[in-house]
């Protein structure tokens, strides 16, 4: 299954953990990751339009909150989040957890 990373440089502390590790723990995992840099949310819009399978969110609450408002209504495609945020408030609110 193809998992889109969408990495947000500028979340959380400088020694986090970057996207070629998160490629890296993608495939190792059995997913095709792709890897789309972004240097502004509204490169979010071409990104995600017609996407499908899995898009892991790498960044904080922001990040994680504009891919979802993006793929509202999209079937044919999950999200998952990965919290590399300062805060990361959503991740606790909905006690995702592990590693």
């Amino acid at each position: 299954m193809k998992a889109t990373l969408i990495y947000n440089h500028d979340a959380g502390p400088l020694d986090s953990t970057g996207p070629d590790q998160l490629q890296e723990a993608l495939q190792k995992a059995g997913y095709q990751p792709v890897y789309e840099a972004t240097s502004s949310v509204d490169d979010l819009d071409a990104i995600l339009e017609n996407i499908t399978g899995l898009v892991v969110s790498a960044g904080g609450d922001g990040t994680a909150k504009a891919i979802a408002i993006r793929l509202l209504g999209n079937q044919s495609a999950a999200i998952t989040i990965l919290p590399m945020g300062t805060a990361n408030n959503l991740v606790r609110t909905l006690q995702i957890e592990g590693t």
